[in-house]
């Protein structure tokens, strides 16, 4: 046989959090190493078969071939595309690193291992019963492409053999790495004084977290196998549509504790990991939803809360995901147990591209069909945004964003503002969720005008002429609006007064000014001559103000100059 590839860690690197896992390749990547796979193969590895085959790696796009898989021994039931036996060295360190690039350390990791645990019930390692069969062995594994490889059109990379199947969909309607199959015989075992335990993370969590369930979480009958693996014809997995369960489903993840509620989450992430973090991480912001954990049940059967028997059983069932684990019988050691497990998504099997299609409900994502508009508003006026969306499963849920932060209480399908101000201003977005999945919005640019009010007033009253005194009071259009006053009506009464303390020696002018000021300002000046003028504010003089409340859109306005002995003159200055 081939070298084994020696592993210094086993599955116990599972980490727990899905935004943790290491970034390696994306869709280009997987199809760059697939590629440089098939440059190696011959002409005839590569021809495209409508049909299963073991001499070629490639194969039309039908839903026939790609639900082609199987868990039991190569001898038991076909799978397509090229054994790994049959490949070069060359061809052979190709095919490997096209799994590298589709999965994940962990689930890189998990293939190896579940290959090794192969060789060693083959008799290829020493095993402790000391026994060799033809029907399993290390190199018994395929590669096929369901579809030609590509960063824009759906195919599907399939890896597999006995007690292996990554089924991993790329460009389809949905991103999709199931169907994955995962099994192991035995549980543990050893191999030049190293352990390993190909499924042994996901099955601690499962007995941490069995040991703790209630009688709630109780499944009714008994489980010898798993309900949707590959159970039909040929052992292939050709029964379709799946017909999920609607009822009797178990306990509800919300009414677990914190601490099996954690342990469910780990589970989840302990399957779901093993694709590319890039697509792990995209389904796992789904089926870890608030939405989807609220509708997500755990269930088992059997009695054994350590797993250790036969019909032991175990699922997650969620809007999406559903995820079972089954203790059977030893077949390389028919006084054992081994386990077997697989991971489905009732939407996105296959990425739901192959006509026919194993979904058995009518969840739908999200999917934006009206998307908000960039907007440009006067400050102090509304704000309206909305999006516009389909989607099944569960109502829709809705949170508003302002420049990436969530905005309190925007849970709706719009977002409305009254008096707005710059604060305002920004990039706005929507997130969409329900039970199915996630939708972004475009993000869109509310800019914040500041009003020009006394161009309003200009315009309100036709006037053009910011010096226009039509109505002959002596103020200009300017005084006449800063004072508040009517440019129809002569009122010279709107104008300042001044008056003068002898014995506080203080000069007081008093006004009223528009509250809404816009771009428009304004100043004290004083003088001793009225040809030279100053700033009062910039003389150093003791200039105070005292503001009144508003009344009818105007402040009233004092404005005293304390020490003015040689200071006769006081002026309100008006500016645009």
């Amino acid at each position: 046989m081939k070298t084994l590839r020696k592993l210094t860690s086993t599955l116990l690197i599972l980490i727990a959090s899905a935004s943790s896992f290491d970034a390696r390749a994306d869709t280009e990547d997987v199809v760059d190493a697939a590629n440089a796979f098939l440059d190696l193969l011959s002409s005839s590895q590569k021809t495209e078969s409508s049909s299963n085959s073991n001499s070629t790696c490639l194969f039309s796009a039908t839903l026939s071939n790609v639900t082609t898989w199987s868990n039991v021994p190569i001898s038991a039931s076909t799978r397509n595309g090229l054994q790994f036996s049959t490949l070069s060295s060359t061809q052979y360190a190709a095919a490997l690193a096209v799994a590298e690039a589709a999965l994940s350390d962990m689930g890189y990791t998990l293939m190896e291992e579940v290959r090794l645990s192969d060789a060693y019930i083959s008799g290829e390692e020493p095993n402790a019963n000391g026994t060799t069969s033809s029907m399993w062995g290390y190199s018994k594994y395929f590669i096929a492409f369901v579809g030609t490889p590509s960063t824009t059109e759906p195919w599907t990379l399939q890896l597999g053999g006995h007690h292996l199947a990554f089924n991993i969909t790329y460009n389809g309607d949905y991103k999709s790495a199931s169907p994955q199959f995962t099994g192991t015989e035995p549980n543990s075992f050893e191999i030049d004084s190293v352990t390993y335990r190909p499924l042994g993370t996901q099955r601690d969590l499962l007995v941490s977290l069995r040991s703790t369930l209630s009688s709630d979480a109780a499944l009714s009958g008994s489980f010898s196998d798993l309900l949707f693996a590959a159970n039909g014809t040929g052992q292939h997995d050709t029964i379709h549509p799946k017909s999920y369960p609607t009822s009797g489903r178990g306990q509800l993840f919300t009414e677990l504790s914190s601490d099996e509620q954690e342990l469910v989450i780990d589970y989840i992430e302990s399957w779901v990991g093993s694709s590319d973090p890039s697509l792990s991480d995209y389904l796992l912001a789904d089926y870890l939803s608030d939405a989807a954990l609220a509708e997500t049940y755990v269930g088992y059967g059997g009695s054994s809360a350590s797993m250790s028997s036969s019909g032991s059983y175990f699922r997650v069932d969620g809007p999406r995901v559903w995820i079972e684990y089954v203790v059977q019988g030893g077949v390389y050691d028919r006084s054992g147990v081994h386990d077997h497990g697989v991971y489905r998504d009732k939407l996105a099997d296959y990425g739901a591209v192959y006509g026919a299609t194993t979904i058995a409900t009518t969840i739908r994502p999200p999917e934006i069909t009206t998307q908000p508009t960039d907007q440009e508003i006067s400050f102090g006026s509304s704000l309206s945004l909305s999006v516009s969306a389909t989607g099944t499963g569960s109502d829709l849920s809705y949170q508003w964003l302002l420049d990436g932060e969530t905005i309190a209480d925007a849970n709706s399908a719009s977002y409305a503002l009254t008096d707005v101000s710059e604060a305002d201003a920004g990039v706005y977005s929507v997130v969409i969720s329900n039970t199915a999945g996630v939708a972004t919005s475009e993000t869109v640019s509310v800019s914040v005008i500041q009003n020009d009010p006394f161009q309003d007033w200009l315009d309100q009253n036709g006037i053009s002429d910011t010096g226009d005194d039509s109505d002959g009071d002596g103020f200009d259009a300017l005084q006449e609006w800063f004072l508040g006053g009517d440019p129809t009506v002569a009122d010279q009464s709107i104008g300042p007064v001044i008056g003068y303390s002898s014995t506080s020696q203080e000069l007081v002018l008093s006004f009223n000014m528009i509250e809404e000021l816009g771009n428009v300002s304004w100043q004290i000046e004083q003088s001793e001559d009225l040809v030279e003028w100053s700033e009062v504010a910039s003389s150093g003089d003791s200039l105070s103000f005292a503001f009144g409340s508003v009344s009818d859109g105007l402040i009233p306005v004092q404005a005293t100059l304390a020490n003015v002995s040689d200071k006769l003159f006081l002026r309100l200055v008006i500016a645009l």
